[in-house]
């Protein structure tokens, strides 16, 4: 399976950023051409900015594209059997806020879930009233990356235990958490 062109070279300025055009058709094999009109896409997007390079070199400086920060911002969780935590950064890795909570650790399925949905919630709202310029986070986080201490099928991407805390272990099995948590946050 191919990558597309804008995501192969999104890929390579979030990778190695700040990169030349050069250095991403040296990643890609893609042609300057074509990285040039991928990349003029992706700054009229607002996905990536460019910057003229410092170096005392002579010659043209290059100019290096790199991702814009507040193009988007992603969350991590971390559910664990006693704490789980959630952090909030933006695209280029830049920590927004996180956010810690004990773990509703209970046989009840949807309890579970909420607690999750809230502390999803409770990380964003959090970022979002933070005093400051440029902090008002206008539009939901672009994904949600979940770590969790149970056993997962990649395949199916269903939980299919969570051997360590048996007090909510059945709440766990065959749960299709990425969904339950897209249903309950729209992300």
């Amino acid at each position: 399976m191919t990558t597309p062109p804008d995501l192969a070279v999104l890929g390579a300025i979030h990778r190695s950023g700040p990169v030349t055009r050069r250095e991403i058709a040296a990643q890609t094999g893609l042609s300057l051409n074509r990285i040039s009109a991928v990349v003029a896409d992706l700054l009229t997007q607002r996905l990536i900015c460019e910057e003229t390079s410092q170096d005392r070199l002579p010659g043209r400086p290059a100019n290096l594209l790199r991702v814009h920060p507040e193009a988007g911002y992603v969350i991590g969780l971390d559910i664990g059997g006693e704490f789980s935590c959630a952090a909030l950064t933006d695209l280029a890795g830049n920590l927004q806020a996180m956010v810690e909570q004990r773990t509703e650790a209970v046989p009840d399925r949807n309890v579970i879930l909420d607690g999750i949905a809230h502390l999803v919630q409770t990380v964003w709202h959090k970022a979002d009233t933070m005093p400051g310029e440029g902090n008002s986070l206008a539009r939901k986080p672009a994904a949600l990356g979940i770590g969790l201490h149970g056993i997962v099928d990649s395949r199916s991407g269903l939980v299919l235990g969570w051997p360590n805390t048996p007090a909510w272990a059945s709440a766990w099995s065959g749960v299709d958490l990425a969904g339950e948590i897209w249903q309950r946050t729209g992300i």
